[in-house]
């Protein structure tokens, strides 16, 4: 039997129905990485098993207790021994470990699975108000950050409300500035003697025409005055009440210092997580539980997925795709960026595990993605807002979704091929649109191309950069041609 490895963890700090599996973990670990071991997949196999039970017993410790740098090194990144990585890898972690939560909503397994324990965030399971969305039950804090989002969303459509009103006010003011100067000019020109008595009629009759184009156009408004009057006394009481909701719960979350976490959302949610970790991985990845430098791809840099890395990657993309986050909500455009759990697995792939929640369109949705991409170049996060961005086209064009908008167009481009996977490869020609295509490095076919240039533009500043590349240049061209038909057509 070769020397036990060291571990991070403390096994008696595990409940004492684990600490037999974290033993068979760390002997199977060892026998694993025995250079003699002929059966290396059976010991795979069983490191894999047993972790399984491991990071569940850890998790579940969130409910009891705060967690040891080396225990959030686990549940985080995988990492179990510093026997498995070099000096520089096990900084990285530890500084992974320390990390402080950013203003995006990025968390890491522990956070994610607190956050969803407490009440902070309702449970990534099929029933949701089965699995903690019962608000009797939820901590003030949790109520309190979700109607200040209800807050943001009142006071968008209030705002737009009032846009509607001075817009008809404004076309009412035109209307009836044109009809008054057309006469008033009639008016002077006849004082003068301008107009001759055989041109009266003439004048007079374009004057009339002038009138009537004006009471057409006040009547066309009057139509859209009481909607718009409802809509504007709807959205200002929403708005002062979702203010007085606000309140009410600053005020009770101030008196609330619990940070209670229900064990049993707790344990719901890591049999999710762990779903969520093998859509990460795929059927044909690395499987296998813990860090280890050798199964690195290239540099920790380079493939680690930390919470600064997919932070600085979602404002790269976002930048290049400046869409990707805006949401049309009750008639106004919000940005809403979706919440991210970052996954202790070797993936190649991110996944969204939600558009937005079933209940509430405007709130954010999910996103997963894997600590360690499986491959290089490292695009799982461009992965990740691919599949966002589909099924968010998907969800809003309903059942008009192989028809309409973005995917509809997709689908119909390649209907003719039955085994096509319109979602997989979609994600894929995404990734390469905001990172090769938005570099200057055509890869996409001029049909994909087409396609990405009408649904998933790029940012102005972009497509000047583009402007002198050939395959972007036909496309900038039927943009002005676009552009200059619908003026012409608005001018008449």
């Amino acid at each position: 039997m070769p020397e036990t490895i060291t571990t991070l963890l403390d096994p008696d700090q595990l409940p004492d129905d684990a600490q037999e599996e974290f033993g068979e973990l760390v002997e199977a670990l060892t026998l694993f990485r025995d250079p003699d071991t002929k059966e290396k997949g059976q010991y795979a196999a069983r490191v894999g098993s047993r972790h399984g039970a491991v990071f569940a017993a850890l998790a579940k410790a969130l409910a009891g207790r705060k967690l040891s740098v080396e225990e959030r090194m686990f549940l985080r990144a995988g990492a179990l021994s510093e026997e498995l990585m070099n000096e520089d890898l096990t900084k990285m972690i530890r500084e992974v470990a320390e990390s402080k939560p950013s203003e995006e909503s990025i968390r890491y397994a522990d956070e994610w699975l607190r956050a969803v324990a407490s009440g902070e965030m309702t449970a990534s399971t099929v029933d949701e108000a089965k699995a903690g969305g019962n608000s009797r039950n939820r901590p003030a804090s949790a109520l309190l950050r979700e109607a200040k989002e209800d807050l943001e969303a009142a006071k968008d459509s209030y705002v737009v409300s009032v846009q509607r009103i001075d817009e008809i006010h404004q076309e009412i003011e035109n209307a009836l500035r044109g009809m008054r100067l057309a006469m008033d000019d009639l008016k002077d020109k006849l004082g003068k003697g301008e107009i001759k008595p055989d041109e009266f009629d003439a004048k007079y009759a374009d004057v009339r025409k002038i009138r009537s184009a004006a009471v057409s156009k006040l009547l066309s408004q009057a139509g859209k005055v009481s909607t718009a009057d409802r809509s504007f006394v709807q959205e200002y009481r929403n708005l002062i009440a979702c203010r007085s909701k606000v309140a009410q719960l600053g005020d009770e979350a101030g008196e609330d210092d619990s940070a209670s976490v229900d064990g049993r959302v707790l344990s719901s949610e890591i049999d999710v997580m762990r779903q969520m970790m093998k859509m990460c991985v795929g059927p044909r990845g690395n499987s296998f539980p813990l860090l280890m430098q050798e199964m690195l791809r290239g540099m920790p840099a380079e493939v680690i997925n930390t919470r600064e890395r997919v932070e600085e990657e979602l404002k790269e993309v976002e930048a290049i795709d400046p869409g990707i986050f805006i949401r049309r909500f009750k008639g106004a455009d919000r940005r809403i960026v979706p919440h991210i759990v970052i996954l202790p697995v070797y993936g190649n792939r991110g996944i969204c595990w939600e558009p937005w929640p079933r209940e509430n369109k405007g709130l954010p949705g999910r996103l997963v993605i894997p600590m360690i991409s499986d491959k290089t170049p490292n695009r799982i996060v461009a992965s990740a807002l691919g599949a966002y961005r589909w099924q968010v086209a998907k969800e809003q064009a309903m059942h008009y979704w192989m028809e309409e908008g973005l995917t509809g167009t997709y689908y119909q481009a390649h209907i003719k091929d039955r085994n096509f996977r319109h979602e997989q490869e979609f994600i894929k020609e995404y990734v390469l649109w905001v990172t090769e295509e938005a570099q200057g490095r055509p890869k996409l076919e001029p049909e994909s191309r087409a396609l990405f240039w009408r649904y998933v533009p790029f940012s102005d500043e972009r497509k000047e950069q583009l402007a002198h590349l050939g395959v972007f240049r036909g496309l900038i061209e039927k943009d002005q041609r676009r552009a200059t038909s619908r003026f012409t057509s608005m001018a008449s």
